[in-house]
């Protein structure tokens, strides 16, 4: 897949979970750029190191870059920003983060399969009967 589609993926997926968050809590939805921001640089991060070390497709990058999406942002957020980090934010963050950034690539790497299933050649010993 294109890096620039997978980026704009990642980042839509950020952005999702930081607008379901917020309008969990009945916060108004122009903040979500604020409260992304910690999220989206260590995106950011986690996109650069999958780039200088391939490959950088599949499910391996989309593990590496859900990491430190989430670790760093997290990090971010506490030390950088000065927002909380609850227990429960933690692990609400760490399993809609998977699974956005880890998920997508599952689902795009089954319908690449079978594609590629469906273009292969049949011979006459793979026919049953």
């Amino acid at each position: 897949m294109n890096r620039i589609v997978s980026a704009a993926l990642d980042v839509a997926v950020v952005l999702i979970f930081v607008a379901v968050g917020r309008s969990a809590h009945d916060e108004p939805l122009w903040g979500i750029v604020v409260t992304a921001a910690p999220f989206l640089v260590a995106l950011g991060v986690g996109q650069a190191l999958v780039l200088l070390t391939p490959p950088s497709d599949g499910l391996r990058a989309g593990s590496v870059i859900w990491l430190v999406t989430w670790i760093g942002g997290l990090l971010l957020r506490q030390f950088v920003f000065s927002d909380g980090t609850a227990p429960a934010f933690i692990v609400v963050a760490g399993v809609s983060l998977a699974l956005g950034l880890i998920g997508w690539r599952v689902v795009t790497a089954l319908l690449q399969r079978g594609k590629t299933d469906k273009e292969k050649p049949r011979d006459a010993d793979s026919v049953p009967g």
